[in-house]
């Protein structure tokens, strides 16, 4: 199950400044979601079972070609090698030992920032399909202390895109039972 909720910075309490703990939030803030949708998709045979809006209290369908998280999670993934990886820093000047830390996302849990980010880096290739990621490379930075990536980052000529956790945890409100 996958809940994706959009909030206004206007529905979040003037005091609610990043780092971000969504524990904190009272049930309030998120009836006033502008989205707040819930998908349920079946792992094995990368499927959408059901989609809908917890907003709106109402069923919606999306088409397979449309839902991007459901295409990204089928995706084969394979380790992206040491070489590839973002470092931190201009590069050595020629001839010079290149030892740059590696670049890697912040990992927030609970509303604190962590120290302890220890992330696998995975690449994959969207497919040929026409659309704007049509061959597309894909950095996904998965923790082992989290399922979902904590960054994601797809590279386009004109520019790159990402799509970032900024929180993480356990025992969060189970949103879909505030209604």
């Amino acid at each position: 199950v996958l809940e994706e909720i959009v909030l206004s910075q206007s529905s979040l309490p003037a005091d609610f400044k990043p780092p971000c703990n969504f524990k904190t939030l009272k049930a309030s803030v998120f009836k006033e979601a502008l989205v707040w949708n819930q998908y349920r998709i079946n792992l094995k045979s990368n499927r959408l079972i059901s989609a809908c809006s917890l907003k709106n209290h109402s069923a919606f369908s999306v088409e397979k070609s449309e839902h991007f998280l459901l295409r990204l999670l089928s995706l084969p993934l394979k380790p992206l090698s040491l070489d590839k990886r973002k470092k931190i820093g201009p590069p050595p000047l020629g001839g010079e030992k290149d030892q740059r830390k590696f670049w890697l996302p912040p990992k927030f849990v609970e509303g604190q920032k962590s120290a302890e980010a220890d992330f696998e880096v995975f690449e994959t290739l969207w497919p040929k399909d026409g659309s704007d990621l049509s061959n597309r490379k894909i950095e996904l930075y998965f923790d082992k202390f989290f399922a979902w990536p904590y960054f994601i980052q797809i590279n386009t000529p004109q520019l790159t895109v990402f799509l970032k956790t900024i929180d993480s945890g356990r025992n969060f409100p189970h949103f879909s039972r505030l209604n």
